[in-house]
């Protein structure tokens, strides 16, 4: 009770434990997976649908594919950097604010790389 006019204290408990924060970092890592390869997917079938003989006119590609791929590739080794680091470094807090602010990086240079808002 505080100070006797009937309210209870407030009990502050942790954020969650070591095991929810290395939980919800594994789910990260597959949810990022799952992301990488479905973007890789979706990039190739426009790739793919642009080669292939049609009376359309190809859509105009104003990137480098290569650099597309080096992007996805870097963030695939970064995943794996991440589920390492995972294992080794029980700083989840620290190692969630890294996984997010890497992760908005990687987007934002997919999306300046494939045309910015005008793609």
């Amino acid at each position: 009770m505080i100070s006797g006019i009937g309210l209870p204290r407030a009990i502050s408990k942790p954020r969650g434990g070591l095991l929810e924060q290395r939980q919800g970092l594994y789910w990260l890592i597959r949810v990022r997976l799952a992301v990488i390869t479905f973007l890789l997917l979706v990039q190739s079938v426009v790739w793919f649908r642009d080669l292939s003989p049609s009376e359309a006119a190809p859509t105009v590609v104003h990137y480098d594919p290569r650099i597309f791929v080096l992007t996805i590739t870097l963030w695939y080794t970064l995943t794996l950097l991440f589920a390492i680091l995972l294992r080794v470094w029980p700083d989840y807090t620290t190692q969630s604010y890294i996984q997010v602010l890497s992760d908005a990086c990687i987007l934002t240079a997919i999306v300046y790389l494939t045309g910015g808002v005008e793609s």
